[in-house]
């Protein structure tokens, strides 16, 4: 009796057993012929033996599919190497109105060990004007790349399309060796305030002109007030001079400017801001000095303008020789990177301004008079 209780258990189980087989899913360790067989076996059964084959028959599936492997699903391909520097240029808005800015980007993805030099644009771009630029930066990417940015900002106050030229990116590689790579060029359209065929209300043609008669009767007047003014002070100034005559030296001629640039160079080395860490001080400093001699050997208003205004007033002047112009651009520009920018120069960069700047006084320096010639052997011992 318990021999027949344990055979209906195992027939119970093999069935159950079926169930679990036939809901799930077809499994590759396990051959189609045996499921097939299994699951004829289940629905017609004829006796107590064949029941003990389906229950040998569930055994042996539920076997093959518990050590059946999972196949492993294909790796992926290894992705293409990438190249050691990808330039890209962006700008935020393609199409503007007058006088709106945009923001130019060129971003430089490289690998860790390439160092990466970016252009420089001086005060503008592809007819835009530079107002402003900075740097981000550098990040790392998810892959260990780095990435460095370098944005200005440009606007204009002409319509028109604007194409922006590649930029050119120069890099060295890790054994050395020193290339560049192009950028793609970027198309910006500049259009007007007014919408297409509206005219301004308050803007009228000019009027033919007024013919007017000249009066000379209050130039007469005004001319010999100044006559006699222009008389009486010189009067005055021969009897005042004639009085003090033996007894009063002459007054000195003005030192030359460029005297007081090399002195002033002097006092800026003497300071040791460089040793004490203040270099946007000596930048400040070194600009001024600069500046100051441009105005007193060209009679050019350098201190009172922006670098922009005066290299446009310079460019328009035949004072300067065309080398000059580009040096005294090129240190302006590096000048206002460290004032403006935060940006930190190297040892190189600030002896290489402070030759600039000796070198515009050494070669523009106005030749000497006979005055300051005779000024010069007195101070000699």
């Amino acid at each position: 009796m318990r021999i027949l209780d344990f055979g209906f258990a195992i027939l119970d189980w093999g069935q159950r057993a079926y169930a679990r087989i036939a809901a799930l899913p077809a499994r590759p360790g396990v051959p189609r012929s045996l499921e097939v067989s299994v699951r004829r076996s289940i629905q017609n059964p004829k006796s107590e033996i064949q029941n003990g084959r389906v229950v040998c028959l569930c055994v042996l599936a539920l076997f093959l599919a518990s050590c059946s492997k999972q196949p492993e699903p294909p790796k992926p391909k290894d992705a293409a190497a990438k190249p050691l520097i990808v330039p890209t240029v962006t700008v935020d808005k393609p199409v503007i109105t007058i006088g709106e800015k945009i923001r130019y980007t060129l971003a430089v993805e490289s690998a860790p060990e390439v160092e990466v030099t970016f252009p420089e644009f001086g005060s503008n771009l592809a007819g835009f004007a530079i107002k402003d630029f900075g740097s981000d930066g550098p990040t790392k990417t998810d892959d260990g790349r780095v990435v460095r940015k370098r944005w200005y900002v440009l606007d204009t106050y002409v319509t028109g399309a604007y194409n922006i030229p590649p930029a050119t990116v120069k890099y060295k590689t890790p054994g050395g060796e020193e290339k560049e790579i192009k950028t793609t060029d970027i198309f910006v359209e500049v259009k007007s305030v007014a919408k297409a065929g509206e005219q301004a209300e308050d803007i009228r043609d000019i009027q033919q002109p007024v013919a007017i008669r000249p009066n000379y009767r209050r130039l007469y007047v005004w001319g010999g007030i100044a006559a006699a003014l222009a008389g009486l002070i010189a009067l005055t100034s021969f009897v005042v001079a004639r009085r003090r005559r033996g007894l009063v030296p002459a007054p000195l001629p003005p030192r030359p400017p460029h005297e007081l640039a090399y002195e002033a160079l002097a006092q800026l080395v003497d300071s040791d801001l460089i040793a004490k860490g203040q270099i946007k001080e000596f930048y400040y400093r070194l600009s001024e000095i600069t500046r100051q001699y441009i105005e007193g050997r060209f009679r050019l208003m350098a201190p009172e303008r922006t670098t922009e205004e005066f290299l446009l007033e310079m460019s328009q002047t035949n004072l300067l020789e065309q080398s000059h112009k580009q040096l005294v651009g090129d240190f302006l520009g590096h000048c206002d990177l460290v004032k403006f920018a935060k940006y930190g120069p190297t040892r190189a960069e600030i002896e290489s301004a402070y030759n600039s700047a000796k070198r515009l006084v050494d070669e523009t320096r106005q030749e000497s008079t006979p005055t300051t010639r005779n000024m010069e052997k007195n101070k000699e011992p």
